[in-house]
């Protein structure tokens, strides 16, 4: 039964678990596990009080159960309540110290509130413990790539293959892994993670030049005219077209691109802006988006991310006293439809966000990536939009939030990226509160434009 239970979990078919385990229970009796069961299915579906109360079930049936306490701090931990979701990981602890969950959680819960030595120490800890956890190798490299101690993050990193928590597909491919001490030889770099993270690892194809003839990318279609502008030798695999069909000598993932090339931060700043714009599509852009306003600023306040999207994003209403800056056109770089909000956000401010329909700000990063040339700097949330502009060099302000969607490339020095030395990231003091990053914008903005 509770394998049963646990697949149809793992399928996120929340509801046929609770009917399946609330027709069990009126004819068996019901047990801790089951109780823990129905919390998880609820915590699924978001509605974390009456999960709560199956968790405290479970807990009253049998308080000696380590995961149901875990559970109970991942429910906490899931609403931004963090003294409850440490005081339950620590009485897991209490009765199972070597509860790989448990420890995994708890580092992380410390990496979210920005504790990023305590998490470090946990997750070695929870190493230590579980050799082949690999969560924990893969949850420490980003402890560790965020303080910039690349040399033991970069080890930990490759770690990310065998983490569930991984959500990209190895490729399957009979190759040998390519390093610097082989000969100049042909390589096929092959993209994983998302848009954002393959345009964080184009930075190192100056890099790979000079130790491999030719080179082949397999990567997002979106970015291929992108890249073709700056190198175009390079060789395009289709998503399905068979490597096999050419004379390739090596392989290799772009995240370990980092390992090769960056051994500390300074090498992170020898590229300024590695990608550039198509001119003459910049250009038509400019002459044809009318304004009469002295500065364009692109906007991007959505992240799509289905898993931590919503606490990376911000709305038109919060960003209303950045907005109401004169002199200022904002632009639209959103890559999803947003003109149900800028409709509504005109009716009630009066404010327009302006939207070029030329561009499918989706399908053609090309496209974006010109409007956000034209732009005289962009304001934007952790998204692939980010990337773009920090890619290019433009002077980008990065809302970021604390907590949960902070992840591990936008540490900074300063307030300065340390990946885009061009974007100054302005983080949350407090979760889930973007007070002080637009009370801080709102003053930066308005000296910058004597607004």
């Amino acid at each position: 039964i509770y394998d049963y239970c646990d697949n149809l979990i793992k399928s996120k078919k929340d509801n046929d678990v609770i009917l399946y385990v609330q027709k069990f229970e009126k004819k068996n009796v019901s047990d801790s596990t089951l109780k823990s069961i129905l919390g998880l299915a609820y915590s699924q579906k978001k509605q974390f009080n009456l999960a709560n109360t199956f968790y405290y079930e479970s807990i009253n049936l049998n308080n000696k159960n380590s995961d149901v306490y875990t559970l109970l701090g991942d429910n906490f931990l899931a609403i931004g309540d963090f003294t409850n979701a440490k005081l339950n990981y620590n009485k897991s602890l209490q009765i199972k110290p070597n509860n790989k969950m448990a420890l995994n959680n708890l580092a992380s819960l410390n990496y979210f509130i920005g504790d990023l030595m305590e998490a470090e120490n946990i997750y070695e800890l929870s190493i230590k413990s579980n050799n082949n956890n690999y969560d924990a190798h893969y949850n420490l490299a980003q402890c560790q790539l965020a303080q910039a101690n690349f040399n033991k993050g970069w080890i930990n990193y490759k770690y990310r293959w065998l983490a569930n928590k991984f959500n990209s597909n190895k490729l399957k491919i009979n190759l040998p892994e390519f390093n610097l001490k082989k000969d100049k030889k042909n390589l096929l770099l092959w993209s994983e993670q998302g848009v954002g993270d393959q345009i964080l690892f184009l930075r190192f194809l100056k890099d790979l030049e000079a130790y491999v003839d030719n080179l082949f990318i397999k990567i997002d279609p979106r970015l291929h005219a992108i890249i073709n502008r700056i190198y175009p030798k390079i060789k395009f695999l289709e998503k399905n077209e068979n490597y096999n069909n050419y004379t390739i000598d090596f392989q290799l993932p772009m995240g370990d691109l980092g390992s090769l090339f960056v051994k500390d931060a300074s090498h992170l700043i020898k590229y300024k802006n590695y990608i550039i714009a198509e001119k003459s599509l910049t250009n038509e852009l400019k002459n044809n988006f009318q304004t009469k306003k002295k500065f364009i600023c692109g906007l991007s306040w959505i992240s799509k991310n289905e898993e931590i999207g919503d606490k990376k994003s911000i709305s038109l209403e919060i960003l209303k006293p950045i907005l109401s800056i004169n002199n200022i056109e904002f632009l639209d770089l959103q890559y999803n439809d947003t003109s149900d909000e800028r409709d509504r956000f005109f009716k009630s401010s009066g404010i327009n966000v302006c939207k070029i329909e030329k561009i499918d700000n989706y399908n053609d990063l090309n496209g974006i990536t010109s409007l956000i040339d034209i732009c005289d700097f962009v304001i934007t949330v952790s998204n692939t939009n980010a990337h773009i502009s920090g890619a290019l060099g433009k002077d980008t302000f990065l809302l970021l939030p604390k907590g949960k969607g902070k992840l591990w490339y936008w540490s900074s020095h300063k307030d300065r990226c340390f990946w885009y030395n061009s974007i100054q990231i302005i983080e949350q003091k407090n979760i889930d509160s973007w007070d002080y990053p637009i009370e801080k914008l709102k003053k930066i903005i308005k000296e910058r434009t004597n607004g």
